[in-house]
């Protein structure tokens, strides 16, 4: 696996915070991309979407701290009462925010030629669990206001 190609990262950068706004009203401020390569998770909630079109492959990784989850899904659900979340409804949230996002991003590789089915995110509830994938991959930290983090990842075999 390899790291996700300039043009893409520089997409994420606009499509993330465009994304979490538009849905939610939370405003986020992407931070330097970085490189890593690791096997469990640093943050509250995880989405892992594998996707595989042989001969290419793409790994996307979505992970939010709880308190920024709970401030999406207040700015989403306008309506909701305010209190305690159960980790299951905010867990959800983070699989649903990571389809829409890789559904994006397939649109950006689908212009450059590459195709993949979608699949259901794997979702991951606590810091420190097995991600399953310890390839090294792209990171791009989004931070709200107060610090926040939302973390976007992704790796890429085979993209032209």
């Amino acid at each position: 696996m390899s790291y996700l190609p300039c043009d893409s990262i520089e997409a994420l950068t606009e499509m993330v915070p465009f994304t979490v706004e538009t849905l939610s009203h939370v405003i986020l401020e992407p931070e330097e991309p970085i490189y890593i390569s690791g096997g469990s998770t640093e943050l509250d909630y995880t989405a892992i979407c594998d996707l595989s079109n042989e001969p290419v492959r793409a790994v996307y990784i979505l992970s939010v701290e709880k308190d920024l989850a709970i401030r999406i899904m207040n700015g989403m659900d306008q309506d909701r009462e305010a209190g305690e979340l159960p980790d299951a409804d905010l867990c959800d949230l983070v699989g649903e925010l990571a389809n829409q996002l890789v559904g994006s991003m397939k649109s950006i590789l689908s212009e450059m030629g590459v195709t993949f089915p979608l699949s259901q995110p794997k979702l991951l509830c606590g810091r420190g669990e097995e991600l399953g994938y310890a390839v090294e991959r792209s990171r791009v930290v989004f931070r709200s206001e107060d610090g926040l983090a939302l973390y976007f990842e992704g790796s890429h075999e085979n993209v032209p």
